[in-house]
C-alpha cells in the first residue's frame, strides 16, 4: 500500500486501505486525509461515496473529541 502511494499518490485502492490502516493505528486525522483524497476523485452519484463521506465525518469528529 505505501509503495502504491509512492508510485501514485491518488491510487484509489491504496488510499482506501491507507485510511483503514490509519484508523487501526489510531491516526484518525491520517485516515481522514487519505479518505478525503479518495472522495475528491469519486463521482458524485456513486453510492459508496456517501458511505465514505460519512466515515470521514465520523473520524474527524472522533479526532476532534480527542484533542
Amino acid at each position: 500500500m505505501a509503495k502504491a502511494l509512492e508510485i501514485d499518490r491518488n491510487h484509489p485502492q491504496a488510499l482506501e486501505m491507507a485510511g483503514s490502516v490509519a484508523v487501526e493505528r489510531g491516526d484518525l486525522a491520517g485516515a481522514a486525509r487519505h479518505w478525503k483524497a479518495l472522495l475528491a476523485q469519486m463521482p458524485e452519484d456513486l453510492p459508496q461515496r456517501a458511505q465514505l463521506a460519512r466515515a470521514v465525518e465520523k473520524v474527524e469528529r472522533l479526532a476532534a473529541s480527542r484533542s
